[in-house]
C-alpha cells in the first residue's frame, strides 16, 4: 500500500506500515490533546442525530471552501493529485483526528449506557 506520508518513503512494508500508523496515530492524539480537545467534549448524544447532522454541516463547509475552492467546472476538468494534497493535507490530517476524537467519545456513550452499573438487572 503506498500512501504520500510527509517524511516517509512512498512505498512500506506491512510492520513499517503499522509502525507508520502508530506514529501517525499518536500525533494525531497528542496534536488534539493539546489544543485542549477530548472525547469527553465532543457531542455524544444517542438520542438524536444532532450530532451527525452538525458533523456534516462541518464536513460541507470544508467541502465548499476546499474542494470546490476554484469551482465546480474546475473540479471536473482537473484530477485532484499532489497540488490538492498539498493544499489540503492538514484540512484531512485536522478531520481525521476529529473523526477519531468523536468516535471515542460515542464509545464511551455506548459503553456507559449498556454497562452493568447503569443498568437494574445487571444484563448487557
Amino acid at each position: 500500500m503506498a500512501h504520500k506520508i510527509r517524511g516517509l518513503p512512498q512505498s512500506l512494508d506491512e510492520s513499517r506500515e503499522k509502525q507508520a500508523a502508530l506514529l501517525w496515530a499518536d500525533d494525531l492524539f497528542r496534536r488534539q490533546s493539546s489544543r485542549g480537545i477530548a472525547a469527553s467534549g465532543e457531542c455524544a448524544d444517542l438520542g438524536s442525530a444532532d450530532c451527525a447532522v452538525k458533523w456534516a454541516g462541518e464536513s460541507n463547509e470544508l467541502v465548499c471552501s476546499h474542494v470546490l475552492k476554484r469551482g465546480e467546472a474546475w473540479i471536473k476538468s482537473h484530477d485532484l493529485s499532489e497540488e490538492y494534497f498539498d493544499e489540503n493535507w492538514e484540512v484531512v490530517d485536522d478531520r481525521i483526528g476529529k473523526a477519531g476524537l468523536r468516535l471515542a467519545a460515542w464509545l464511551n456513550a455506548i459503553a456507559a449506557r449498556v454497562s452493568p452499573a447503569s443498568r437494574d438487572d445487571g444484563e448487557l
